[in-house]
């Protein structure tokens, strides 16, 4: 079963360094960054590409393209993986927008939904290509309360139902720690300011 952990400090940018840096868009000055026992920043491009098929990330805003409708947004990630036909594609596509609790919203566009139903439309996305592990990037931006705590949730059920390690990066742990308990890992990363050399 997967794991969670969560990462705050400084607001962004300086916070995104990490998923950066797990997924190798950039390598660290010193030390190493390990996933699976590899190294990342050792990792020729065809490994690379492999270790981010592994990834899906859960953008901030959800990142979904305006002139798409739901289904094939979501369906997007899987057009790109060899073998697959349009139906199964699609089915897929249909299967994690139910797992997210947007069953029957697939030929609605972005501008019809709510904050809350982006962010899950995003991570119906993310689960689509069947991930080992979700970045999930600052998931508590925009939201009410209530909406927070029905991501807070899906978040643990995308542990327990697909057995999926995420990592969640935030400036704010206090917002998404305690959907995580008993069993999330919190990292905090010191302010900047508050450094003593």
């Amino acid at each position: 079963m997967g794991r969670h952990s969560a990462s705050s400090g400084s607001p962004e940018p300086e916070n995104r360094w990490s998923s950066k840096h797990i997924v190798g868009l950039i390598r660290p000055d010193a030390g190493e960054v390990l996933v699976d026992g590899q190294n990342v920043s050792e990792l020729d491009l065809e490994e690379l590409n492999q270790l981010r098929r592994d990834i899906g990330y859960v953008f901030q805003f959800a990142a979904l393209f305006d002139s798409m409708c739901i289904a094939n947004n979501v369906a997007m990630g899987l057009r790109r993986i060899p073998g697959m036909y349009d139906e199964e594609i699609m089915a897929r596509a249909r299967e994690c927008l139910t797992l997210v609790d947007l069953g029957g919203v697939g030929g609605r566009y972005p501008s019809e939904l709510s904050g809350g139903m982006l962010k899950r439309a995003g991570l119906a996305r993310a689960i689509a290509t069947r991930p080992k592990y979700l970045l999930y990037d600052e998931p508590a931006t925009g939201l009410d309360p209530v909406t927070l705590t029905v991501i807070g949730r899906l978040i643990v059920r995308m542990k327990e139902e697909l057995g999926v390690t995420g990592i969640v990066i935030t400036h704010d742990n206090g917002q998404c720690a305690p959907d995580f308990r008993p069993d999330c890992d919190a990292a905090r990363r010191p302010d900047p300011d508050q450094w003593d050399g």
